[in-house]
């Protein structure tokens, strides 16, 4: 059973201090360490096509990239390995919330 859904990123802020929630940055690593948004981890796109995944089951994931066409693959990868994950439209540039470190 596949369990993906999309999310604004105008509605990011309301889970990011939410412990049901991981947030996970798909950028490459030097633009999350540039400017992430809060409480975001970074992960490596790759490690979830080669099946490297160590995420949480009891929480639901919540991916962004850039503009959102990466998060969206990776979230359909993750949920078919039966993972509880959401893409945010836009990726980080449609990000408009007060919470970017």
């Amino acid at each position: 059973m596949m369990r993906l859904g999309m999310i604004s990123a105008n509605d990011i802020d309301q889970y990011i201090n939410n412990s049901r929630y991981l947030l996970v940055d798909l950028r490459e690593k030097k633009d999350y360490i540039q400017s992430h948004i809060e409480n975001a981890i970074y992960m490596d796109y790759e490690d979830i096509e080669n099946n490297k995944v160590t995420l949480p089951r009891n929480k639901m994931i919540l991916l962004y990239c850039d503009r959102g066409g990466l998060s969206l693959m990776a979230a359909r990868k993750l949920s078919y390995m039966g993972y509880n994950v959401k893409s945010v439209i836009g990726g980080i540039y449609a990000y408009k919330g007060k919470n970017k470190t």
